[in-house]
């Protein structure tokens, strides 16, 4: 609109949103780290008491041994099914339950009780949205996928031989990156549409697409300088949870102890280093919940306060 001045955001003010509200609402993020840690708790239950055997089976299974009996690997697989897909339920209602929460603080400040955590109708429209983004991601992957395999056929039979398929092997080089690139300008594009539906009191998908409209540039590079500071907090993380499990463990072997464990049973996988890595990773997790998950609220507000300047 001609003499109205265009509203935007800013990506320090975005990007470092999750450390001021760490600072500003300790409470909050003691709560964000406590849901994390039940979560983890819950998620290890079922994957480790519905699959443990299945998964211990396939951590000792090596890529020869999978080779020389592909049924066997497929039947354990299969077995892991229930699990997962417990699992998978499990994971989209503490994510819609986190993002609505993030998104909250952000636009409600005021609103601090339970550390802004709800389990109601915005939740649910919350979940929806989860749900309704990651199939159009899906199928976008697919579609990308099966069009770049096409492509990829043609240029084997058209050049054919060996120069075929070092050709189809430059260009797939190509087409991966562009393929990835694709999937997370699409995700941008979507991505204000959790603090749209809270803020709204209804599923809004697409009404995204609209507002980062010829930013979709610069709302990545926010997400992606979050992330940045999210992997300096994890791996300092790490750095703590490997330092406790070999105090604990008197430095017998923390790291391998993390990355395979004994998952045979419930009472094998707990070991007291395995529950204080739960317990570091889950602060780090509430702490990457604040990182990662408030800056697209804090982009939605200043973009929808520029379109509703337009509207008014």
């Amino acid at each position: 609109m001609k003499g109205v001045r265009m509203r935007d955001f800013s990506i320090g003010e975005a990007g470092l949103v999750g450390f001021r509200l760490t600072r500003e609402r300790p409470r909050a993020i003691a709560v964000w780290c406590g849901l994390n840690l039940v979560f983890s708790f819950v998620s290890l239950l079922v994957l480790v008491g519905i699959g443990g055997p299945a998964l211990n089976t396939l951590q000792a299974t090596t890529e020869s041994t999978a080779a020389q009996d592909p049924a066997a690997t497929m039947a354990l697989f299969n077995q892991l099914l229930p699990a997962y897909g417990l699992f998978v339920l499990i994971w989209l209602a503490f994510s819609a339950v986190m993002a609505a929460a993030a998104s909250r603080a952000v636009l409600h400040p005021q609103d601090e009780t339970l550390g802004y955590v709800r389990f109601g109708a915005d939740e649910l429209r919350v979940l929806a949205v989860l749900v309704v983004v990651g199939v159009i991601l899906f199928f976008a992957y697919m579609g990308a996928s099966v069009a770049s395999g096409l492509v990829l056929a043609i240029v084997m039979g058209v050049t054919g031989g060996a120069g075929g398929a070092a050709g189809a092997t430059g260009l797939m080089l190509v087409m991966i990156p562009l393929v990835m690139l694709g999937i997370l300008w699409l995700w941008t594009r979507f991505s204000l549409a959790v603090p749209m539906t809270l803020a709204r009191g209804r599923v809004d998908v697409f009404g995204s697409w609209a507002l980062t409209k010829g930013r979709s540039g610069k709302v990545f590079l926010t997400y992606l300088a979050a992330f940045a500071l999210y992997l300096l907090v994890a791996m300092l993380g790490l750095a703590i949870s490997l330092g406790v499990g070999a105090a604990i463990s008197g430095g017998d072997g923390p790291l391998e102890a993390m990355m395979r464990p004994d998952m045979s049973s419930i009472g094998a996988y707990f070991t007291p280093a395995m529950i204080a890595n739960t317990i570091v990773m889950a602060v780090i997790g509430g702490l990457g919940s604040a990182i990662v998950l408030c800056p697209p609220a804090v982009i939605y507000a200043a973009l929808a306060g520029e379109q509703l300047h337009e509207v008014f």
